[in-house]
């Protein structure tokens, strides 16, 4: 009874690792293209817009080889996963991925600030109550991760 749970928990939470790591995709696609609605609202001078641009490439070349590594991490609890899985190696490889995630988060968060100190003061408060949206919103139901 005990596997089953483990099983099922180490399963629950490798579906969220993948959920966060394809939401993280459409929020980068659409700081790429700058199309996010906040942008909009910024009305942002093409200075602003040349400056953000660079933090987000910026931010961008730091948070990539982070990815790589969660996602080889993620390889890594697939493998454990696959034959006989062992308690301490799930737990520590589901560690590791935590705190690569939280290493991104810290980018994110850096990179949110960067932006910030580009805007006169009137943009500020759209882009602090944009943080606010943002952070306040309920997690999204959790979907498994296709192979």
């Amino acid at each position: 009874m005990s596997k089953k749970l483990v099983l099922i928990s180490v399963f629950m939470l490798f579906a969220s690792f993948s959920f966060a790591q394809q939401r993280e995709l459409n929020m980068e696609n659409n700081r790429k293209m700058g199309s996010h609605p906040i942008f909009e609202k910024l009305n942002l001078t093409e200075q602003q817009k040349k400056e953000i641009k660079q933090i987000n490439l910026n931010t961008e070349e730091s948070v990539n080889p982070i990815k790589c590594e969660i996602e080889n991490e993620q390889i890594q609890l697939k493998k454990e996963l696959a034959g006989s899985p062992k308690l301490e190696a799930l737990i520590t490889i589901s560690e590791k991925i935590s705190k690569l995630e939280n290493r991104v988060k810290i980018e994110r968060i850096k990179q949110w600030y960067s932006v910030y100190k580009e805007l006169d003061e009137n943009q500020k408060i759209i882009w602090v109550e944009s943080f606010r949206f943002n952070s306040e919103r309920p997690e999204m139901p959790k979907r498994p991760m296709r192979q």
